[in-house]
């Protein structure tokens, strides 16, 4: 056993939206250490003792959770070995999590860093882009850095894809209209490992794979020490100006909280015309920010409260689009719920995805795996799992950029070419 592991790195939010139970009225919670241990506790987290003194600059909370399934497959196999074969005996088996959180004494942001299963449950609590942001601060746009992508795409007929690239790309080269990136995987030099996260030139034998999605990562393993001091450089890089626009998109603010409120409820609206009359069809897609694990999923759970009774429904596969959602709905509650009902319903519902051995890939509110396009006062939104977005004004800027990139890198040098009078003396059909 090694006392160095891979680690990811997690921003938790300042606050939290919920929603009370009785009154639906939501309710701001701040996120703190006290919100956090009520939290992991409601799922199954025990919190643990941690030693004195292992930090000056943090305070260190640790939670962990053992958790047991059913193994899916022993029915089956039943009808084929004999009884009392060694391969029967175990009818459960055991996975271990755990949840480290490090909040900062002065500024009192929080981080967590997860092993086994638990990175689920933080996600519902994290921020969105942390890793990417701390990417968009180390790398330049024509750095020859990226190894892979995680694209999701706000047009076209392909909803998301993950690119592996055979020779280094930068971000021009990769770029393309509607995309927004969900997970880059960069080259890090052995020289911006030192210079950036204070590594010991003694310590890298070679330059370093960096994840940056919803968490930060590098592919290295590193002592508990070595995480607190990442931790440390992240969170002053968050300080710092972007060195890259990564994402060509404004994601609208937690602050705007009424746009936000009226964009969901405008959505809703769309989802209730669709339950009303299945005929009046508006496309809303069921994804997840995970999108590789969730859609090959090999089973998807949907869980709401109607008439106060949690109902809970498993289905074959993965949930695509919003019209699978609405005829369980109808199914379950009929077709004559009024608008408030039908809001509570999706409001409460919740939708986790598992592999074929039943472990857990996914799991999140419903409505936080909308993606759709509204428009709102003239304005065109899009969601994306969570959040929503409008196409920066600068988009036109760096197609501009991008071009000028192209034409300097790929300098004509073939013969003299005559230049253009009109269509008719260049081009015969």
């Amino acid at each position: 056993m090694s006392e160095k592991i891979q680690n990811s790195i997690y921003l938790l939010k300042k606050q939290i939206r919920e929603k009370h139970p009785r009154t639906k009225k939501v309710l701001i919670k701040d996120v703190d250490f006290t919100y956090l241990s009520k939290f992991f506790k409601s799922r199954k987290f025990k919190e643990q003792k941690v030693k004195n003194d292992i930090s000056d600059s943090f305070d260190i909370k640790v939670f962990y959770k053992k958790a047991t399934s059913d193994v899916k497959w022993k029915d089956f196999i039943k009808n084929v070995v004999e009884a009392e074969q060694e391969i029967l005996n175990l009818n459960k088996s055991t996975s271990e999590s755990y949840i480290i959180l490090f909040q900062n004494i002065k500024t009192k942001k929080i981080f967590a860093s997860t092993g086994g299963y638990a990175h689920v449950t933080v996600q519902e609590v994290a921020t969105n882009d942390f890793g990417i942001e701390i990417l968009a601060r180390i790398v330049k746009v024509d750095d020859k850095a990226l190894k892979s992508t995680k694209e999701r795409n706000l047009t076209g007929g392909i909803q998301g894809e993950v690119k592996f690239f055979r020779n280094d790309y930068n971000l021009y080269e990769n770029d393309n209209f509607g995309k927004i990136y969900n997970e880059l995987n960069a080259l890090l030099t052995k020289e911006s490992l030192i210079k950036t996260f204070g590594f010991k030139a003694k310590d890298l034998k070679n330059d370093s794979i960096c994840i940056a999605k919803n968490s930060f990562s590098l592919k290295k393993s590193i002592s508990f020490q070595e995480l607190l001091n990442i931790i440390k450089k992240c969170e002053y890089l968050l300080t710092k100006d972007y060195t890259v626009e990564i994402n060509s998109v404004n994601k609208v603010p937690k602050s705007e909280n009424i746009l936000i409120e009226n964009l969901f409820e405008d959505l809703i609206k769309l989802t209730y015309k669709n339950y009303c009359d299945t005929k009046d069809f508006y496309s809303i897609e069921i994804s997840n920010k995970e999108f590789d694990k969730y859609f090959q999923a090999s089973t998807s759970k949907l869980s709401f409260y109607y008439k106060r009774k949690l109902q809970e429904i498993s289905l074959d596969g993965t949930i695509r689009e919003i019209q699978q959602v609405i005829l369980t709905i109808v199914e379950i509650c009929g077709g004559l719920l009024t608008f408030e009902e039908f809001k509570k319903i999706i409001d409460s519902a919740n939708l986790e995805t598992l592999d074929e051995n039943e472990q857990l890939l996914t799991k999140d509110k419903l409505l936080n795996h909308f993606c759709s396009e509204i428009i709102y006062n003239k304005e065109t939104y899009f969601l994306i799992e969570k959040d929503w977005y409008q196409i920066k004004k600068t988009f036109i800027d760096n197609i501009n950029d991008q071009t000028s990139y192209f034409l300097n890198e790929n300098i004509y040098t073939g013969p003299k070419l005559e230049k253009w009078k009109d269509l008719s003396e260049n081009y015969s059909p």
